[in-house]
């Protein structure tokens, strides 16, 4: 009976270990990640790089989300990617300059590398670079208090009215300055404050990656897939953090016809699917807008942050 269930069990396996093997190999990331760091140690508040390399298929779009500002690492500048070409596969790089403010082994945060390919079949994955040693500008066992050396002595120092002088001038100066704004304020119009909405930090967010993209202008470069991807993937994201519904998932027919079902005017949700259109269609059908054309939708792609905000407030009230 037992030699009868193990030949009925070993026939099953190699029935089903084709359809194990694709399931596998579906859910296999087609990218592949690292991260590193341009230093073995830092000094305190020493600048230094962070790159991200992607190689991927060369018709796959990638990205990599900013690191966050924290208390221990202050983002400095966003190095423009960087594409090196190659077949069947091509590596992107992306780099970021940072300061650490914090004494130890400073853990860097994971990167978020985000791809999406031709059939809007998308996916993420996360990379970290090992934790890099900050140091001290003195040793690290240098913990002795000493006293401050006196004041040198200088031969031909200037008399004291000539050294006080220009600080009583000064002190004057500042004086008059403030005097006078003191009158024009009790003297000015009387306006009635309008306390603004508070921007929510999913929106900040946002709009600190569509900064970064129009600071980097990759269409100067002639990239389109790059600056159509990535504003695609912005609104997509803010989508989905404000909704609470998986936006990359959807087509962009599905997307409006959800937006609608969730309370969003009609004419947002073809606005937001209006701009999905144009950035499919520069990434997959190759359609290059005039400048003026692509400037324009990312304007609308900040527009999309701020309507969804008003919506939230509208909800919220």
């Amino acid at each position: 009976m037992i030699a009868r269930a193990a030949s009925i069990a070993a026939v099953l396996l190699v029935l089903l270990a084709p359809a194990l093997g694709r399931r596998v190999e579906a859910q296999r990331a087609p990218i592949d990640a690292t991260a590193s760091v341009d230093v073995q140690s830092a000094l305190l508040g020493e600048r230094f790089r962070l790159a991200v390399t992607v190689t991927h298929p060369s018709d796959l779009l990638v990205s990599v989300e900013p690191p966050a500002r924290s208390a221990t690492l202050q983002l400095i500048e966003v190095v423009p990617a960087v594409r090196t070409p190659g077949t069947p596969t091509m590596t992107t790089r992306f780099e970021y300059v940072l300061a650490a403010f914090a004494l130890g082994d400073v853990t860097l945060p994971a990167q978020r590398v985000s791809w999406l390919n031709a059939q809007g079949e998308t996916g993420s994955l996360q990379v970290a670079a090992p934790p890099l040693p900050v140091r001290a500008r003195s040793a690290d066992d240098d913990t002795t208090l000493r006293p401050l050396k006196p004041q040198a002595e200088v031969g031909g120092a200037p008399l004291w009215w000539q050294r006080y002088g220009p600080y009583a001038l000064g002190v004057a100066a500042a004086s008059a300055l403030l005097a006078h704004g003191a009158y024009r304020w009790s003297t000015r119009p009387r306006h009635v404050v309008v306390a603004m909405p508070e921007i929510a930090p999913v929106d900040e967010a946002a709009r600190a990656r569509l900064d970064v993209l129009a600071a980097g202008n990759p269409l100067a470069r002639g990239d389109y897939d790059g600056y159509y991807g990535t504003i695609a993937e912005v609104v997509r994201d803010h989508l989905e953090t404000h909704f609470g519904f998986n936006a990359r998932a959807l087509t962009t027919a599905e997307l409006q016809q959800r937006m609608v079902a969730l309370g969003v005017e009609r004419w947002q949700a073809r606005l937001v699917s209006g701009l999905l259109d144009r950035c499919d269609g520069a990434v997959y059908a190759r359609r290059r807008p005039d400048p003026s054309s692509a400037d324009h939708d990312l304007t609308m792609a900040y527009e999309i942050v701020e309507l969804s905000r008003e919506h939230e407030t509208a909800v919220a009230g």
